[in-house]
């Protein structure tokens, strides 16, 4: 809740002042009022950005007990950020059939060509077929990506597994995108080496 001060001007009291805090630019900000009752409902109700040193003053009882959970379990404020956004900053968690559905329909609305967009939908088959088409999008972890790649990718060149992790890719990047996702589990994934050999000119013999 935020801080209220008496407001005098010449010795006289002509107000109330809500002191909101430094805000994003830097500046502090303060709403004036007439009066009490005014300056007290405004403070309760008020929801926006205090400074990041209000924020550790007024939530630091919260602060230390979170910091004495994570220890005992030897995790960092950054591991569990990263751990909510993978797991918990997420709008819905659909299935891959309709994100995958939702997906090539923006695609074919963008205007991609026919032969693209058989190529997208023949790639994810093959996914929908492995994992199952009611298995949820936030579900799939990086290992599961690997075993995918490993299954389906033992007959196949390099530049064949690169394109498939690529599709993958785009598949998870428009579910974050659409907030059914925090983190790509793709982006672990150590692309296969390409070597690139120089085009070289037939002799006759």
């Amino acid at each position: 809740m935020a801080r209220i001060h008496i407001v005098r001007r010449k010795g006289e009291q002509i107000g109330f002042s809500v002191d909101l805090g430094l805000q994003r630019d830097g500046k502090r900000e303060r709403r004036f009022f007439k009066t009490w009752d005014d300056a007290q409902k405004f403070s309760e109700s008020y929801k926006g950005d205090p400074s990041p040193t209000g924020i550790l003053f007024e939530r630091k009882n919260e602060i230390l007990h979170c910091y004495e959970r994570l220890r005992d379990v030897g995790a960092s404020f950054n591991e569990a950020t990263e751990f909510f956004l993978k797991h918990g900053a997420r709008k819905g968690n659909p299935e891959i059939k309709d994100v995958v559905s939702q997906l090539i329909k923006e695609k074919e609305e963008a205007g991609r060509k026919k032969k693209y967009l058989i190529n997208l939908n023949k790639e994810y088959a093959k996914l929908l077929n492995y994992f199952g088409e009611d298995k949820k999008i936030a579900e799939i972890e990086t290992e599961d990506i690997r075993k995918y790649i490993n299954k389906i990718g033992k007959k196949l060149n390099n530049v064949s597994k690169l394109n498939i992790l690529r599709n993958l890719s785009l598949l998870f990047n428009y579910a974050i995108k659409k907030r059914h996702l925090g983190l790509n589990p793709i982006s672990d994934i150590d692309r296969p080496k390409i070597n690139f050999n120089p085009p070289s000119v037939m002799k006759p013999e």
